[in-house]
């Protein structure tokens, strides 16, 4: 993936093995020009992949929107945070006007975070 590749093509979408990851993750809109949203906002991971993340937020996001998303994994060290920009692939509302699900493409990631990341995930067997 590193740090320059371009957005996934759908076709790609469902060539990374999902795991089933719940965790609290923090997220923004790019560019953020509302100085009241400079901020990181909280959200939920429901899944992921070396490729992408589904996530739960309170905010609808229309295709194409590009996020940077922030997520602590467990690591031999404890915790690492991983930073990631990703692009908004589809949004599904969960529950009328609170909820929505978020599939976010991997945009552009750090070699280090992607390191970090590829190892989390060689934890997991693979599931079909």
């Amino acid at each position: 993936m590193g740090a320059n590749n371009a957005f996934e093509s759908a076709a790609d979408r469902r060539k990374y093995i999902r795991i089933p990851y719940e965790a609290v993750i923090r997220y923004k809109a790019c560019p953020n020009k509302d100085p009241k949203k400079k901020l990181f906002l909280d959200g939920s991971a429901k899944n992921i992949s070396s490729g992408g993340i589904l996530m739960a937020t309170k905010e609808r996001f229309p295709s194409g929107t590009v996020l940077e998303v922030e997520l602590d994994i467990p690591s031999l060290d404890g915790y690492s945070t991983v930073k990631i920009l990703g692009q908004v692939v589809r949004t599904t509302e969960v529950q009328k006007g609170k909820m929505y699900e978020n599939g976010i493409s991997f945009y552009k990631i750090e070699e280090e975070d992607e390191d970090r990341l590829e190892q989390f995930l060689e934890f997991f067997p693979e599931m079909e």
